[in-house]
C-alpha cells in the first residue's frame, strides 16, 4: 500500500469537489494525522477525529468519541441515525 501525503490528499479531495460539482462550502475533511492537516484546513469544516495534537490545533471542531456523530454535522438527527 502506498502512503498519502497531505498534498496527495488535498489534491484529490479538491478533484472531487470539481468532479461531482460540489461546493467548497460543503465540504467536511475529517483525519487524525499529519498528512490530514491540509484538507482539515481547506474544507470548509474541519474535523479532527481522535487527531494528534498538532492536528487538533488545524482543525475547526475535535472528536474524540464516536465516529457517527459527525452525522450531526452533517445534518442528521437521532430519527435518522440508527445504532
Amino acid at each position: 500500500n502506498n502512503i498519502v501525503d497531505g498534498k496527495g490528499k488535498l489534491d484529490f479531495f479538491k478533484k472531487s469537489i470539481k468532479n461531482y460539482k460540489f461546493n467548497k462550502e460543503e465540504t467536511l475533511a475529517v483525519g487524525d494525522g499529519e498528512n490530514d492537516i491540509e484538507i482539515i484546513k481547506f474544507a470548509s469544516l474541519g474535523i479532527a477525529w481522535k487527531g494528534f495534537p498538532n492536528v487538533k490545533k488545524k482543525a475547526d471542531v475535535m472528536i474524540n468519541n464516536s465516529f457517527k456523530s459527525i452525522l450531526y454535522f452533517q445534518g442528521y438527527d437521532d430519527k435518522q441515525i440508527k445504532n
